[in-house]
């Protein structure tokens, strides 16, 4: 008999670090299988030190007042993560502080169950809060379930981010 899905979403503390970073490894490798042209693989390169850069980064994001890395749990065990920040927009805009969710990754055998959308509500709650009214989300040209997805969400494409070798 399977255990029932039991699935709860809380902010991420210095623990997490080792798990996260394993699931920023198996998310870079999920994003370079997806169909591409060839252009996406040449621009993300693993680095060589993949492990102690994502621990770094992982752990700035934790530790920064303008970020929330958050860990989706099944029974305990982690199954996703996200990672949202704000920042200072440029003053040419009449928005003074934009939102941004970079990271949302969700292990295989956990898609479709609703656990993005419960990371993406509380990157939201956690936005509001901070006084961000105005949201963007980032993800890969090539990424068609995660497009599917964030249209169900209520986003729109507004700008595109190209990318060349010079």
């Amino acid at each position: 008999m399977t255990e029932k899905m039991e699935i709860t979403i809380r902010k991420a503390a210095l623990k997490d670090l080792p798990t996260l970073v394993s699931l920023l490894n198996e998310a870079f490798d999920y994003h370079m299988e997806l169909k591409n042209d060839g252009t996406l693989r040449r621009y993300m390169k693993k680095a060589k030190d993949f492990n102690k850069a994502s621990k770094k980064w992982i752990l700035t994001n934790i530790r920064s007042r303008n970020s929330l890395v958050l860990v989706a749990e099944d029974n305990g065990k982690t199954v996703g993560y996200s990672l949202a920040l704000h920042k200072k927009n440029m003053p040419i805009f009449g928005i003074d502080r934009v939102g941004n969710i970079s990271d949302l990754y969700i292990t295989s055998g956990y898609r479709n169950k609703g656990i993005g959308s419960m990371l993406e509500k509380e990157s939201i709650r956690w936005l509001k809060k901070n006084k961000i009214n105005y949201l963007s989300i980032t993800l890969q040209a090539n990424n068609d379930s995660a497009h599917e997805v964030y249209r169900r969400w209520k986003f729109r494409e507004a700008t595109i981010s190209m990318h060349k070798y010079i």
